[in-house]
């Protein structure tokens, strides 16, 4: 009797076919060796076999067959070809700061044997894995910035159970998952319009964060706030109740902005941008070819500029309206000689 490996596509295949003959009471030939594969017939009473050919890359044949009793299995057969995990655009940023983490993460992912390893500017390690389908690059940056991108589906899984248990280890309570990061989770839903991929691990502290107001059809300025918190302000914000104000009333937006100022002196900072300022601004980038995706990174970078003035920071957090490097390129020496990692 040939022994096939369990796990295998072709072991799934086989089992795939052994469970459902038995459940439908159908006789099932023991596996015939032919060239690159095996060979199993299935043997309903009413009809005529089947012949199924299963080879040891995986792939079966038939694909299809004219006889209606066995379109349920045929179709069984095809849809184990698929992944689990399918194929998809990955644009994926995490966070990892800790030099030990970064390690533990770089030596798990090299197990996997890369591709290609190289050696790039501001990066502790580069690699690229090229699969039959699939194509991902890792880097980790310097910044503590760790991204992988490419066209990946088991690949992309792969990799990222190389990542998420050693971070576990490190940020125990944190709820990051495998699962969560390729959206398969459902207790944490995405945002309609925001790709699971954008999901963020940890921020590390102290960090500033900014979000602007104003910026639609609304006749006043355009505001742009900034605020520096680190593990004790982050747990007062938290207990006045501070979150997305898109699920607060205008009455308690205010409110909480007051606390807040309270909270935080000298700790905060509003960019405010008049409608005669605005157009000004606006009109000066239009003419050098640039759109408001500019003219709000100004405002964040000035946000985060005056923040930098206030206190150690080595992460900021921006609302996403483009490209981060919007807001690199508007900062100015005090923000590009601190090495900020932006998200």
């Amino acid at each position: 009797r040939q022994l096939l490996p369990s796990g295998s596509l072709q072991g799934r295949k086989v089992t795939a076919l052994q469970q459902y003959c038995k459940n439908h009471g159908w006789d099932l030939s023991p596996p015939q060796a032919i060239q690159a594969g095996i060979q199993v017939s299935v043997v309903p009473l009413e009809i005529p076999p089947l012949k199924v050919q299963i080879y040891n890359s995986g792939a079966h044949t038939p694909k299809t067959t004219p006889q209606n009793e066995y379109l349920e299995l045929v179709s069984l057969l095809n849809v184990i070809d698929q992944p689990e995990t399918p194929i998809r655009s990955i644009n994926q940023t995490l966070t990892v700061q800790s030099s030990a983490l970064q390690g533990q993460i770089q030596s798990a992912i090299e197990k996997l044997g890369p591709t290609e390893s190289r050696t790039e500017q501001y990066c502790k390690y580069s690699f690229k894995f090229i699969g039959k389908n699939e194509t991902l690059t890792v880097k980790q940056y310097n910044s503590g910035k760790l991204t992988l991108q490419g066209l990946a589906g088991p690949l992309y899984k792969s990799v990222l159970e190389c990542i998420v248990p050693h971070y576990k280890v490190h940020f125990p309570n944190s709820a990051i998952s495998v699962d969560s990061l390729l959206g398969l989770s459902t207790t944490k839903p995405v945002p309609q319009g925001q790709a699971a991929n954008n999901e963020l691990l940890e921020v590390p502290l102290p960090d500033i964060g900014t979000d602007e107001s104003g910026k639609g059809d609304y006749f006043g300025p355009m505001v742009i706030a900034g605020v520096l918190i680190d593990s004790v302000t982050e747990a007062a914000l938290k207990e006045l109740g501070v979150k997305d104000s898109k699920t607060l009333s205008d009455k308690r937006c205010k409110e909480l902005a007051v606390k807040i100022r309270q909270l935080l002196p000298g700790k905060y900072e509003e960019v405010e941008i008049s409608p005669e300022r605005y157009n000004q601004l606006y009109e000066q980038f239009k003419a050098e070819g640039k759109n408001l995706n500019y003219l709000l990174a100004w405002g964040h970078a000035r946000a985060i500029e005056s923040l930098l003035l206030k206190g150690s920071c080595s992460h900021a957090i921006a609302d996403q309206f483009g490209d981060q490097n919007y807001i690199r390129s508007k900062l100015m020496e005090k923000g590009k000689k601190r090495n900020l990692s932006m998200e």
